[in-house]
């Protein structure tokens, strides 16, 4: 039996950050498991750069790209073959396209600055992105439904000089503490920046989380930036499958999928507790900082002077779950990520994430996301089920 010939598929995709190097995964991934004989094409380029040369010089079967400018849409139209989008920016609407749910980014970043006991928030962002603009209004939506109250900065079209001095003075004049949400990781740092350049404490004036969970910057900023983690390789597989379905002849026209984030990595820029209750922000404080070593509400109990009804109560009127929950929501968030980014086996992340028992593990984990731990996993990359 002959051997099917290669699809040439190019990767117009930077890999100069990390969502963008989760997508290039993502795609890895999905090929290797469908056992598909792609031949990829990528080369290093920068984001919105214009398509190379060997681009048009080469019989492409298909094109994943990141469509950021009417140049790149203009060039891939002009090869008239598969493409799926990557982009927010949303310039061929007529492909499939693949993109982050900016809505449940942003209404997991309100939360996160809710859980902290927050009023006064914050937006920081850049209008000449789709993506900020969809984050900025899902952001304030969130907030005015909290009731809190919401202040909002857009640096766009500002020059960089000029920027950072208005940032410097929408800070200032910012009612703290508050809980600011950068567009992305680069936002936040500068925000980072900015309250340093004004002698504010973060996180206790002013809390900052970003978006991206670049590892590099966000471990480099001062302090260390708290962010949401984007499912980057879910997006690449889907994106992948999508064009591999349309190189079998499938017309999906304008099919689309917004990606759900993994959840909020905690760093210094957010560990505060803005709350009136001093023993509930001690048992919060606790359980944050030893969720994963297989503590029981026995153990925090052990560090406040109260009752396990009392303590329930109260932390349960602040925060609206329990001590006993709070424990468990941080296990199963860091066993979501670790079944994600990692290729350790279940056994493993059910141990680091603080539970004793691999059974236990998947019964919680079943009861919290409707499917057991190995088929959750398994969805993230395998094809997308429409």
């Amino acid at each position: 039996m002959q051997t099917p010939p290669r699809l040439r598929v190019a990767l117009l995709i930077e890999s100069s950050n990390a969502y963008a190097r989760g997508v290039l995964m993502g795609i890895q991934q999905y090929v290797r498991q469908q056992h598909r004989r792609w031949s990829i094409h990528l080369t290093e380029q920068g984001r919105g750069d214009a398509p190379p040369e060997w681009l048009s010089k080469t019989n492409f079967h298909g094109v994943i790209a990141r469509v950021e400018t009417p140049l790149i849409a203009e060039r891939l139209q002009a090869l008239k073959i598969p493409v799926v989008d990557v982009s927010a920016a949303r310039l061929w609407p007529q492909i499939p396209w693949v993109e982050t749910d900016d809505v449940a980014i942003a209404e997991m970043a309100v939360a996160h600055l809710l859980e902290r006991g927050f009023q006064n928030f914050a937006y920081c962002g850049d209008s000449s992105f789709n993506w900020s603009n969809w984050r900025k209004q899902a952001f304030l939506d969130a907030v005015l439904a909290a009731g809190g109250r919401c202040e909002m900065f857009d640096h766009q079209g500002l020059d960089p000089e000029v920027a950072e001095k208005s940032l410097i003075e929408w800070l200032r004049l910012l009612p703290k503490p508050v809980g600011v949400m950068g567009c992305y990781d680069s936002t936040a740092r500068q925000v980072l920046d900015a309250c340093r350049d004004l002698g504010l404490s973060v996180p206790d004036d002013v809390a900052v989380i970003g978006v991206d969970n670049d590892e590099l910057l966000c471990e480099l900023a001062d302090p260390p930036l708290t962010s949401i983690a984007p499912n980057a390789v879910r997006a690449g597989a889907v994106a992948a499958q999508f064009l591999d379905e349309q190189m079998q002849g499938v017309n999906l026209k304008e099919d689309c999928l917004r990606v759900p984030p993994l959840g909020v990595i905690t760093r210094q820029s957010t560990d505060v507790l803005a709350l009136d209750d001093r023993d509930v922000a001690l048992a919060l404080r606790f359980i944050r900082e030893h969720a994963f070593e297989g503590i029981h509400v026995n153990d925090v109990l052990k560090i406040v002077p109260l009752s396990r009804r009392v303590l329930e109560q109260r932390f349960e009127r602040r925060l609206g779950r329990t001590p006993h929950a709070e424990i468990l929501r941080l296990k199963l968030e860091r066993a979501r990520q670790l079944m994600v980014e990692t290729d350790l086996s279940l056994s493993t992340i059910a141990h680091r994430s603080g539970f004793a028992h691999d059974e236990y593990f998947s019964v919680a984990f079943k009861r919290a996301m409707g499917v057991a731990p190995s088929v959750w996993r398994r969805e993230q990359t395998e094809p997308y089920r429409r």
